[in-house]
C-alpha cells in the first residue's frame, strides 16, 4: 500500500526562509541623526580642510576652538552623506581608526568648511568600509564658533554610533546569513521527508 506524506512542514520551513532571505535582502539601510552642543566643550588646535584630500596643515589663529566627537562605523562597504547643521559658523571632520585631539593631522580622512553655505558643514560620497572604526567631529571655525548642532550620516548601510568592539557582530550582513541558514533547514527537512515517502512507498 503506497502511503503519500506532504511535506508540509518542510516546505514552509523552506519558504519562510525563502522569503526571510528575500527581505532583508531588500531592506534599506537605516540613516541616522544626533544632536550635539560644543557650549564649554574641550578645544583643539583645528585642522584645515583640504578639498577631497585629507587636511595637511593647522590653522595658525583658531587654535583653541571647541569640538565634539563621535565615534560609528558602517554596516556595508560603500559611499556615505554628513551633514550638520549648526547655530554657529561649523566645521566637520572625519577621522579613521583613531583620533587624538592631541595630534589633529593623524588619521584625519577629509574636512570641510561651509556646505555648502555658513552653518552647515558635511561631505557627500565618502567612502567607508564595514567593520572599520570611524570618528566624526563637530567644531567651529574660530576660537568662539560653538553651540548645538544637529548631525546626520546616510549611505548604502546601516550606521552605528559607538565602537565597533562593543558590537562585534552587527553588521548588514547578519540578517541575511540567519535567513540563509534557516532556508538551508527547511530544504534538509524536505530531502528527508522525500527520502521516508520513497522508503513507505517501497515498502
Amino acid at each position: 500500500m503506497k502511503v503519500f506524506t506532504p511535506p508540509i512542514i518542510a516546505k514552509t520551513l523552506a519558504l519562510t526562509g525563502f522569503a526571510s532571505l528575500s527581505f532583508m535582502v531588500a531592506a534599506p539601510a537605516q540613516a541616522i541623526n544626533f544632536t550635539g552642543d560644543t557650549t564649554g566643550a574641550p578645544t583643539w588646535n583645528r585642522p584645515i580642510e583640504n578639498g577631497s584630500n585629507p587636511p595637511a596643515a593647522l590653522s595658525d589663529i583658531d587654535t583653541a576652538v571647541p569640538y565634539q566627537v563621535h565615534n560609528f562605523f558602517v554596516g556595508t562597504t560603500g559611499a556615505y552623506n554628513f551633514l550638520s547643521t549648526a547655530t554657529f559658523d561649523n566645521y566637520t571632520f572625519i577621522y579613521k581608526n583613531s583620533f587624538s585631539a592631541a595630534s589633529p593631522l593623524n588619521n584625519a580622512i577629509i574636512g570641510s568648511d561651509d556646505f555648502p553655505d555658513l552653518s552647515n558643514s558635511g561631505f557627500n560620497g565618502v567612502n567607508l568600509t564595514a567593520g572599520t572604526q570611524y570618528y566624526f567631529v563637530n567644531t567651529g571655525f574660530s576660537n568662539g564658533d560653538f553651540g548645538a548642532y544637529n548631525s546626520s550620516i546616510t549611505g548604502v548601510g546601516n550606521v552605528t554610533l559607538g565602537d565597533v568592539a562593543a558590537v562585534p557582530w552587527e553588521t548588514d550582513a547578519l540578517p541575511v546569513v540567519g535567513s540563509t541558514v534557516l532556508f538551508g533547514a527547511g530544504m534538509w527537512a524536505k530531502r528527508k521527508f522525500a527520502q521516508k515517502k520513497i522508503g513507505i512507498e517501497n515498502a
